[in-house]
């Protein structure tokens, strides 16, 4: 069954069956948000889960829900926002005034490239939970609120903004790919 204004291109969660990996993060974050239910989850099923089922699925954890970033993290988000070249420990921002753009490596390998207009993440070779940390900080600095990546069972997700339901944004899970950009 298609849920109300989906279909296979939007983008969107295609259909409601409560096994989708799309439909339960649609619970998770209408119960985490405490605001009006996202149309295409029918309010009933929403009151019938059980608090037990929901502690099991996994969700994306945005800057507002996290403890805060790391000091690494606030330094290099302030480098690529003041255009400047900046290096920490094993994290480096090297920005090039003839593109724009500011590229930020972890441990020498190319995870990040920040321009005016986009993103475009990279996991460096290695998914480790430091690259990601770093993704996500460059991410909720300069994507569009909620938008970052995530792992369920050792395989990244990339958590991307598609649009407006109302007053609520709606999300696409995909999964990760090297070169992705967030416009």
């Amino acid at each position: 069954m298609y849920a109300q204004g989906a279909s296979e291109a939007s983008g969107t969660v295609s259909y409601i069956d409560t096994n989708t990996y799309q439909y339960q993060y649609a619970l998770r974050m209408v119960i985490n948000i405490n605001t009006s239910v996202l149309p295409f989850v029918p309010f009933k099923q929403v009151s019938t889960i059980s608090t037990k089922r929901l502690a099991a699925v996994p969700y994306y954890v945005s800057s507002q829900e996290r403890q805060g970033m790391r000091k690494i993290e606030q330094q290099m988000i302030q480098a690529i926002k003041d255009n400047k070249d900046w290096q920490l420990d094993n994290t480096r921002v090297e920005y090039y005034p003839e593109t724009s753009s500011s590229c930020v490596y972890l441990h020498g390998n190319h995870i990040a490239t920040v321009t005016d207009t986009d993103v475009t993440i990279y996991d460096g070779g290695w998914q480790s939970n430091t690259t990601k940390s770093r993704l996500n900080a460059i991410c909720d600095a300069f994507c569009v609120s909620g938008e970052g990546i995530f792992q369920k069972n050792f395989e990244w997700f990339i958590h991307k903004f598609v649009g407006q339901a109302g007053v609520s944004k709606v999300y696409n899970i995909v999964p990760f790919v090297n070169g992705y950009t967030f416009a």
